[in-house]
């Protein structure tokens, strides 16, 4: 039986954003969302996609597959960011999977639609491994809309930074912490020239 409990924090409110890009402004409907699920159902897959595809195909109605975009590795953890289509809506989501001998295990997942007034999302997501040391992690994604972006800079409040380079096509990103690094002090976009695009 999987037990999965967790944290998903959206937090795109957009208060005390410094610019925003072009043609987004900003909204303040947003507020922070926390997400407890359970699932007695055991998702086990040779294959990454195909596991990701079932669990998602079990909530959603959808008819092309998953799309994974992303994949951060921790021995036998690994962190995964998605994305998906339901009628006309583009959906974001992160998965803590494991490996079992020749199987992929999904241990927790969520997703939530895309917001696309926003130049870029950032979603929060913070649980423990289930590898027997109860260590916590924070998962810090999103999805990037505004082209002009190159660069995600994520500060934690322990004076950590994550530099996430943006390649020309990538639509997202993707960092995890293992361990305590407490809350984000910030997270920005810049553009190719280190100008500061947008800030929360």
């Amino acid at each position: 039986m999987i037990r999965i409990v967790l944290i998903f924090f959206l937090a795109v409110t957009l208060f005390g954003c410094s610019k925003a890009a072009d043609n987004y402004e900003a909204n303040d409907k947003y507020v922070a969302t926390t997400i407890a699920t359970s699932d007695i159902k055991i998702y086990k897959e040779p294959d990454l996609l195909t596991l990701l595809d079932k669990k998602v195909k079990d909530d959603h109605t959808i008819k092309d597959n998953v799309r994974i975009t992303e994949v951060l590795h921790d021995e036998r953890s690994s962190f995964v960011k998605f994305v998906f289509e339901e009628n006309t809506t583009l959906i974001e989501g992160v998965a803590y999977v494991t490996q079992e001998q020749d199987a992929w295990k999904l241990e927790q997942l969520a997703v939530l639609p895309v917001d696309s007034k926003s130049p870029f999302t950032h979603h929060e997501y913070a649980s423990a491994l289930n590898d027997g040391t109860n260590r916590g992690f924070k998962i810090v994604s999103g999805y990037i809309n505004e082209p002009k972006i190159k660069e995600i800079r994520i500060i934690y409040a322990d004076r950590e930074m994550r530099v996430i380079m943006i390649g020309k096509n990538q639509k997202t990103y993707i960092d995890c912490v293992i361990g305590d690094t407490g809350s984000i002090k910030e997270i920005s976009a810049l553009d190719d020239t280190g100008k500061t695009i947008f800030k929360y």
